[in-house]
């Protein structure tokens, strides 16, 4: 019983959170996607993982199996999509699950007593610590959930790429997603992992876009990512509590962020972008799962695990791509010049890792117009007083803190080659951010994903370090460069001089902080002092390289009725509404484009995403971003055509709608026309700013 103890506080814990899912989606929701996930994922794929991959030790074990469980789901909505038929959407995620299940029923005794003795040996320590860290991610999830509302009062205004996220999942729940939804006929070249997964799991269940993107991921990301990240740490480093402190620190602190016109800090939980999140629990996982081979066996299962972990994680965040290509080349270079001959099988492994991630990227890489550039420190805004000095100041706190960490941990005898390996993939990702612009700073997403590893080696050398030298000492130095920053904040300086120069006056801080303890406790001791002020200069990452203010970035808020982009829950009643009562290959047709200002004053953003969003359908035209037609309406025939139907509905205009087999068509709630729109259409239901009628046929 005492050995159960500690495992019932984490089921309890596990439980509050669940009910807390409940609270959003309702109990039987959450109990059936529950159940789904568990029965026909987590529970086959363990016992395959078990049989199959070398992996020891229960959460491992349970973290990969979750892991494939969801690249399971994923290919599913992939090869629906790649082959235009959505039943085979089933095939991928029911196979495993038979064989899973085979595998139980040929020595079943052996089996569960495997799993008994995997689970007895973890100890009572790791059970509470777990618990504990996954009672911090309820902040998280709390932020995400009040950010990002499935109900809520008055009106609302999503960030756009949120509702283009929703509008992908809805493509994938009942349709073969070749298709932007809001762009009938424009293929589809997103990353689509994400996309593919949620809505084959939404699919499977029964719930909507909605609640999977703003209920369901978020839980089930804020469970995954501090066990992912846990057994990374675990694994990489070989001490238990390097996972357990990397956790620690990318939950509590953050890492630079751009937001809007201001330098922000926000925790490795990105969240305005929930491809990178799971991009970063399947690159991190496909690391484990490489450390893991290292010195095992490969056969062709081993390979077909590695390769479609590559395959999917290259595929559900454009970046990932690139950084694998990057790792592995990284990888290869190391053993040719240390003159270590490679195991035919493991090469074999590389090379299918390395093949697998360009396919993905290939088949997936966008085609639009906002394309990658030669444009050397451009990630920080314009209007920042000299925004290459705050770009350059970025990234010399992740060289500082990177040359800090390797040298530390090679002066204390660690195996070089890992600590190189890591040390040079961060280095390149640096790179790559240093050197490149992209639309939006996306060139970060380089940066923020090699972050953990930069965190990883941080921690590590200070727990090395702390061993050999004097342990309350480097924790001391530690503490005091976590408070400066917190203080600070709680200071809440908000002269506009001081805001441009965070980065600087915090990266002045850290070292005016490590010059005292080294002057303070060292003096002039030598070899003692240069060991001290790497380790010094290495926990400005420990601390999370942040600024003093540690706010999440949340780009979805209440509003007015004045923002073009503000959504009540009356339009999304509407939306549902036609959602239940339409087909799932309805087309509507919609005046509604811009998230600012209108088509006719030029400055249209055409990211309106909602009506797709919330009905799951495809419009003729309703937003055009993110597609090859990049920031303009190309097709602006067909944009006239769908406007002049919607504004003057005239027989003749409509005939175009129907030509294109459009059954409905959602306007603006009071539409000037009416009278002609009474002629042609019939009104179904009025929303706050929308109207949907059905057209006659």
């Amino acid at each position: 019983m005492k050995k159960l103890s500690p495992a019932l506080v984490y089921f309890l814990v596990l439980c509050a959170f669940f009910s807390f899912i409940t609270s959003k989606i309702g109990f039987t929701e959450t109990l059936f996607s529950l159940a789904v996930f568990t029965l026909a994922g987590i529970v086959p794929w363990y016992f395959f993982i078990a049989r199959f991959a070398p992996i020891e030790g229960f959460f491992e074990q349970i973290s990969i199996s979750t892991v494939f469980t969801i690249v399971g789901m994923a290919f599913s909505g992939f090869l629906a999509s790649w082959t235009g038929i959505h039943f085979l959407v089933f095939i991928p995620t029911i196979s495993i699950s038979v064989l899973g299940y085979l595998l139980l029923g040929i020595d079943p005794k052996g089996q569960l007593a495997k799993l008994k003795s995997s689970f007895f040996e973890i100890k009572s320590i790791h059970w509470l610590t777990l618990a504990g860290l996954t009672l911090i991610t309820f902040a998280y999830l709390k932020n995400e959930y009040d950010s990002q509302p499935i109900k809520w009062d008055g009106v609302w205004s999503f960030y756009p790429d949120t509702l283009w996220q929703m509008s992908l999942i809805g493509e994938n729940i009942s349709k073969s997603a070749k298709y932007f939804p809001y762009l009938s006929g424009v293929d589809l070249s997103y990353p689509w992992g994400l996309h593919s997964f949620l809505g084959t799991w939404s699919f499977f269940v029964g719930i909507s876009a909605a609640e999977a993107l703003l209920v369901v991921w978020p839980a089930l990301f804020a469970l995954l990512a501090p066990l992912v990240f846990m057994v990374f740490g675990t694994k990489i480093s070989g001490k238990y509590i390097t996972g357990v402190l990397l956790v620690l620190a990318l939950s509590t602190t953050g890492q630079i962020a751009i937001s809007g016109g201001e330098i922000a800090a926000s925790p490795f939980i990105y969240p305005v972008s929930p491809t990178y999140e799971l991009g970063i629990v399947l690159l991190y996982s496909l690391g484990f799962l490489c450390i893991c081979y290292l010195k095992e066996p490969i056969n062709f299962t081993s390979l077909v695990l590695l390769s479609a972990l590559s395959f999917v994680s290259a595929t559900s965040k454009a970046s990932n791509g690139p950084l694998i290509v990057l790792a592995l080349v990284i990888w290869i270079a190391i053993y040719l010049s240390s003159k270590q001959q490679i195991h035919k099988r493991l090469f074999i492994a590389q090379i299918c890792i390395l093949v697998s991630a360009l396919i993905g990227y290939g088949v997936t890489s966008s085609k639009g117009t906002g394309s990658i550039t030669l444009d050397p420190l451009s990630f920080s805004p314009s209007n920042f007083i000299n925004s290459e000095i705050i770009s350059l100041s970025i990234i010399l706190i992740y060289v500082l803190v990177l040359i800090g960490a390797s040298i530390t941990l090679m002066l204390n005898g660690v195996e070089r080659a890992k600590v190189i390996g890591i040390s040079l993939f961060v280095f390149g990702a640096i790179t790559i951010t240093s050197v490149l612009g992209h639309p939006g700073k996306s060139q970060l997403y380089f940066l923020w994903t090699s972050y953990p590893l930069l965190i990883t080696l941080t921690i590590w050398a200070l727990i090395v370090v702390a061993n050999k030298y004097q342990t309350m000492v480097v924790f001391g130095v530690l503490a005091i460069a976590w408070l400066t920053p917190q203080i600070w904040g709680i200071l809440n300086i908000s002269m506009p001089l001081i805001a441009k120069w965070e980065p600087i006056l915090v990266l002045f801080s850290y070292l005016l902080v490590s010059i005292t303890f080294i002057v303070t406790y060292l003096g002039n001791q030598g070899q003692k002092m240069s060991v001290l002020l790497v380790i010094s200069i290495a926990t400005l990452g420990a601390v999370g390289i942040q600024t003093p203010k540690i706010t999440p970035l949340n780009y979805s808020f209440q509003t007015d009725s004045t923002d073009s982009n503000a959504l009540s829950y009356q339009d999304v009643e509407l939306l549902t509404y036609l959602k239940t009562e339409s087909d799932p290959t309805d087309l509507i047709a919609t005046d509604f484009h811009c998230t600012n200002d209108s088509i006719s004053s030029q400055k249209c953003d055409g990211k309106y995403f909602a009506i797709n969003a919330f009905s799951e359908r495809r419009t003729i035209i309703s937003g055009w971003a993110y597609t090859q037609l990049g920031d303009t309406p190309a097709t602006s025939s067909v944009l006239n055509d769908n406007d002049r139907a919607v504004s003057n509905s005239s027989p003749e205009n409509v005939d175009f709608l129907k030509q294109r087999k459009v059954k409905w068509l959602i306007t603006h709630s009071s539409p000037n026309n009416q009278s002609e729109l009474n002629k042609v259409a019939v009104q179904v239901k009025t929303g706050d700013k929308m109207t949907l009628w059905l057209i006659n046929q």
